[in-house]
């Protein structure tokens, strides 16, 4: 039980630092004429729409990564129930 807990916290963790680190990364391959124009045309490139998720995580760290942190912690519980 002990180890298992262990191993969900370093999951979530890295699961963080990824979603915290990935607009870093991101930001300097974007071309910020082609996201603007992305968004105007409603999305139709799903590259360009990662890229805009991604950046816009970026600018909220932290509520981005709560939600990340959340939805990797109950995966981890659903799945470690359910399998």
């Amino acid at each position: 039980m002990k180890r298992d807990l262990r191993m969900m916290l370093c999951v979530v963790l890295v699961a963080v630092l990824i979603n915290l680190v990935l607009p870093l990364i991101v930001k300097p391959m974007v071309n910020e004429k082609k996201l603007v124009a992305n968004v105007a045309n409603g999305g139709k490139n799903f590259f360009d729409d990662l890229a805009t998720l991604i950046l816009a995580n970026g600018g909220v760290p932290v509520s981005s990564s709560v939600l990340v942190a959340l939805v990797v912690g109950v995966s981890l519980a659903i799945s470690r129930a359910v399998c």
